[in-house]
This record gives structure tokens, sequence and C-alpha cells, in this order.
């Protein structure tokens, strides 16, 4: 249904660390036996940029080794590259101890002349407020991830209490190693679980650019200064693709098309990965609600770390119910996102159980779990408003005709399709507007929601095999490096990494290029 559940089909699933020991010791073993057979010379050019990869243990996934292979790459084109090695655990990012020796190993199988950065031997810094305030949401971010939601967060937050000076200590540290070591650029894995989050942070502070990165089966996810799933620099790819499309007028015909009929297979139920709907949309309407919320799931990567005027989805949530109880004109709907009918996807928050105790509206409030066999478009035919957190129906739903009306941070929210409230009470403001019909959506910014969509759901997608899975690295490994470092798929990945482009505007135009219809 949405980009939440995209993304956490194919990426933000829980990492499950390998039954056995020598599932990692294979990892290490094949990474050594590839620095080793495919050996090359670094020769850092003078001047142009310094770049920099996070090996960090990674719940034994291949996260580390793909973070080198992107080092080699840009070592052997003669980039300015180094390696940032941290071996901290507070999230139980490496809950088996042989990890962090097991990345010892495949650090040292790298070639001498490319430098190794060892953050657990750089000199303590002096802590300041700021660092604490990281070091605290990098603790609650994690609880939810960890606890699969808000409602045992607190728990997890107070049992990392005796963690906090260290996790404080370290915070300090990375901040003045970014600050320090004079990187211009640095790649990291997810961006908020774990400590990757702590290394976003400092980036920022310190006015650096990094690239974060999800991966899946066969496909990556990436962004440009800001974390993968959260898509930030849809943004920055926006004008670039408009300003392609404006010579190339056919070609937008075709992506409006795209979108449309990727919005219909959706609508029936239908796709691979796509598919969250329990049952196809039967075109009627489902209830009359004028105001529909669709959830996302709160402990996935594309939701953390995304609130903004409310500090929960609980506190959210309430207030909107509280609202409705005073507006007699306004019919409220709340979807649970479907994929929770899945247990691999169910969230620890009964949403359920908090609108039935609050709700006093009666009627006008309805709650929709996740295994109701309801299908969310149904249930969108009769909404004058839609008001997503980060949902990908905050795109669908202007393509449609229906307004949207953001409270959290989005990649969507700057966008004219979408009105971004600055308050609560602006908030609620505008809600009221759309009920009573005076919010609209022009065709031009319904034809923006789907060219970002288009962005989002089609070309944000990278697919590769040259991934973090670990299966994936068994076979991209084998490749010698000149074959894996000029496939299109890896050229493309890149040139993401050497230009700062979105790699969804990269891939628009390649496939502009190589389309048979090009005008």
């Amino acid at each position: 249904m949405g980009l939440a559940a995209t993304v956490t089909k194919l990426f933000s699933r829980r990492p499950v660390a390998p039954s056995r020991k020598d599932a990692f010791d294979e990892l290490v073993r094949v990474w050594t036996e590839r620095c080793a057979d495919f050996p090359f010379t670094c020769a850092p050019r003078v001047g142009g940029r310094k770049y920099a990869v996070l090996v960090t243990p990674w719940l034994g996934t291949a996260a580390s080794f793909f973070n080198m292979e992107v080092a080699r790459m840009l070592a052997a084109d003669g980039e300015n590259v180094r390696v940032i090695f941290d071996c901290c655990d507070v999230f139980g990012n490496a809950p088996m101890p042989h990890e962090v020796e097991g990345l010892e190993a495949a650090v040292r199988a790298l070639p001498p002349e490319l430098p190794v950065i060892r953050v657990s031997e750089e000199s303590p810094a002096q802590e300041t407020a700021a660092d604490e305030e990281t070091a605290r949401r990098a603790i609650y971010e994690n609880g939810i991830w960890r606890t699969r939601g808000e409602s045992g967060v607190a728990k997890f937050v107070e049992r990392k209490e005796a963690s906090l000076a260290r996790l404080r200590q370290h915070v300090a540290r990375v901040r003045e190693l970014v600050a320090s070591s004079g990187i211009e650029w640095l790649l990291v894995p997810g961006g908020v679980w774990g400590i990757s989050g702590l290394y976003v942070a400092a980036t920022q502070a310190a006015g650096v650019h990094l690239m974060t990165y999800d991966s899946g089966k066969r496909a990556i996810v990436t962004c440009q200064d800001g974390i993968a799933t959260h898509q930030a620099d849809i943004a920055r790819a926006f004008p670039l693709v408009a300003s392609l499309l404006e010579k190339h007028p056919a070609h937008r015909a075709r992506v409006l098309e795209w979108s449309r009929r990727e919005l219909g297979e959706r609508t029936a139920g239908r796709g691979s990965y796509l598919n969250f709907q329990k049952q196809a949309a039967t075109g009627c309407a489902e209830g009359d609600a004028n105001i529909f919320v669709p959830l996302n799931l709160r402990w996935d990567s594309a939701a953390l770390s995304r609130t903004r005027l409310f500090p929960t989805v609980e506190e959210w949530i309430t207030a909107l119910v509280q609202w409705v109880a005073t507006e007699p004109a306004a019919r409220l709907c709340i979807r649970q996102h479907p994929a929770e009918r899945n247990k691999v996807n169910a969230s620890s928050d009964d949403v359920g159980a908090l609108v039935r105790k609050i709700n006093t509206a009666g009627h006008r409030v309805r709650f929709v779990a996740a295994e109701d066999p309801v299908n969310s478009y149904d249930l969108l035919r009769t909404a004058r408003v839609v008001l997503p957190f980060t949902s990908t129906l905050g795109m669908e739903a202007p393509m449609l005709g229906i307004p949207v009306v953001t409270s959290a941070k989005n990649y969507y929210e700057t966008f004219r399709f979408a009105s971004r409230a600055e308050s609560p009470e602006h908030y609620f403001q505008i809600i009221g507007q759309a009920i009573r019909g005076e919010l609209t959506v022009s065709p031009e910014a319904s034809e923006d929601a789907a060219l970002v969509y288009y962005l989002t759901q089609h070309c944000n997608f990278l697919l590769t095999v040259f991934t973090a899975e670990a299966t994936e690295f068994l076979e991209w490994a084998k490749l010698p490096p000149a074959e894996l470092w000029s496939r299109p798929d890896t050229l493309d990945l890149k040139r993401a990494i050497l230009t700062g482009e979105p790699i969804s505007s990269i891939r628009f135009a390649r496939y502009l290029a190589e389309s048979p219809h090009a005008d």
C-alpha cells in the first residue's frame, strides 16, 4: 500500500543473525579470498574530494563488505578514500562476539595503501549538550525498532540508561572524528538503526556530505545527504527530471501513464512485493468517512525519526480523534497498515485499542484492522482529505484528486500536491477546510504527484546484484572487479557517489536514453 511497507518488505525487515558461527566466517573467508585474488594498486590523486566508508557490525550481514568494495572501487579509480572502522556495539548490532574479530580480519585484507581509521583508537572528545541529545535520540529510535512500536520504548530506554554515558562519549568521538578528519563524503548503511544515526548526525553538524543505503533482494535504495528510506533527495531529483520532461513531452505522457497503471495494479491487489491488500478493490465506497488516515508500520525505518508536529504517533491519533469529537461534520477512518496482518510485520502498538478507549464521537470514528477484509482504496473513495504519516498514499491520493495534509516529516511535504501544516492548530484548520470542500488538488499538482510516484516507485530502486545481502555478496564476490564495476547498475551507483546526484534522477536519465520512443 505504501512506500514504508514497500521498503519494509525489501529492506527494513528485522535482520536475522546467522544461526551458525561459520555462516559469518564464510563471508569473511570469501572477502579475504577476493582481496587476495583481485589485488590492485591505490593511487590517490592530488586534490579532489576525500571519501570515506563506514565499516561497522551489522547483524552478520554483508554491509561492511559492500562498503569496503565501494572503497576498493573508488581507490582503483584514483580517488582519495579511507575506511572508518567502528566496532562499537550498544544496540546489539553485533550479536555474535566473533563478528568484530571477523571484521578485523576483513579490514586487514585491504591493501595497505588504503587508510583505515579505527574509531576505538581515536582520542576522547569533549562532550556537548548536542551529544546527549543525539545519544538519547539514537536510543529512542532503536528502541522503537527493537520493540516494534512506541508502546514498549520507555522500558527499552530505561534499560539502556546504563549505556547512555558510553554512547554519549562515543557520539562525541564520532563528531570530532568527522569534523577533524578532512573527509568530505561518507557512505553509511541504514541511517537510523545501530550507530549509523550517530554518523548522520555528525556529518550534518560538520557540513559533510553523506550517502546512506538500504538493500534487499536484488535491489538497493540510496539517499544523498539523508536516510535512504526517507528518500529526502527526491525533492532534489524532481526539478532535474521535470526539466528533462519539458524537452520530451511524449515521454512525460508515458511516465504519467506508468504511474496511473501502477496505482491501478495496487488498487486491484496485484503485484509482487507491492501487493499488501488482502483483496482487490470493489470499486464501491467502503463506509462514509471524509477523513482517511493510512497508518505506517511505526517500527519501519521509513517511519523512524519522522515525527514533527506531534511527539509520537499515539499523541497524533489522540489529538485527531479528540478533534473529530468537536467537529460534527468530521467522519474519520483510521486504517492499520494491511502488512501487519502478517506476524513478521506486526507492531507491538495496539492503535485499535487506543481509538476505542478515547473515542467519544461514536460511529464517526472508525478503526479498520490489518486483517479486516477491506481494501484501503475502497476506504479512500469517500475521503475529502488524507492524513498520512509517511505513507505512499500521500502521493496516490492527489493523483486521484484528493488533498493531503502532512504533520510528519516526509519526502513529499514540500510539493504542491500536499499541504504542510506548521503547527497542530494549523493542522486542524486545514483539515477543516478540506472537509468543507475548500481544499482542492489542481491538475498540475496531480501530475506532480504522479511524477514523484514514478521517481520513488520506479527510479529510486536500483535493481542490482551488488547489494549488502549475504547471498548476493557471495555471488558478486566471484566477479572480477573490472566486470562488477563496469556493469550499468554499478556505474549508476558510482555516478551517484562521485557527483552527489540522486539515484532516482540518474536512473530516470538512463531510462529516457534507453527508451525506444525517446523524442
